[in-house]
């Protein structure tokens, strides 16, 4: 995952990114939440302000999910604000992400808005992994509103994308989204 990076400090950032990221999908909001300013800084002054921000989401989720709500609200809008100064796509596919993410238990159909954003900035440049994501956060606040025809366009329109990006995990995921879609219309 290294080769190509010629700093050795710049090597050392990215092994603190991955090693962040995997505790986030480990379920480490602990370590993830002490441990991550120090990479998002360094990121940003390696010259790599992307990975920071992509970890900035990733922190982003930990503190909604520890129930910090001043700190998702002042992380979230410096994964938005570095987002939009990286212009990238991609970056503001995960920004607008972890953006509808957050707004999902307060206004849904605003998140539901702003997931497709993350959608159709991920699909701009073939980022299935962002857009399936997006998809999959669109889905869920949409049948949890009870708008089951978005729903479950979101998840014919994610079985597809998984299904030609060869994702059979991230398949799996959103076939087990879309029967818990099926059962809350009463399709036992």
């Amino acid at each position: 995952a290294t080769r190509g990076l010629e700093s050795t400090a710049l090597v050392g950032v990215y092994h603190s990114y991955l090693t962040l990221v995997t505790a986030f999908f480990l379920g480490n909001t602990e370590s993830v939440i002490r441990d991550s300013a120090v990479t998002i800084d360094a990121s940003r002054r390696a010259g790599y302000p992307r990975w920071g921000m992509e970890l900035g989401v990733d922190l982003t989720l930990a503190y909604h999910y520890t129930g910090d709500h001043a700190a998702v609200q002042q992380t979230m809008q410096q994964v938005i604000s570095t987002a939009e100064e990286i212009a990238s796509p991609t970056a503001l596919s995960w920004a607008r992400y972890v953006e509808g993410e957050i707004l999902a238990e307060t206004n849904p159909a605003a998140a539901i808005e702003i997931l497709e954003e993350a959608v159709e900035y991920g699909l701009a440049v073939n980022n299935e992994f962002a857009a399936g994501i997006a998809l999959i956060g669109l889905t869920s606040t949409a049948g949890r509103l009870g708008d089951i025809g978005v729903a479950l366009d979101g998840m014919d329109r994610c079985i597809r994308l998984w299904r030609g990006a060869g994702n059979r995990p991230q398949m799996w995921t959103a076939i087990r989204n879309l029967v818990e879609i099926l059962h809350r219309i009463g399709m036992d």
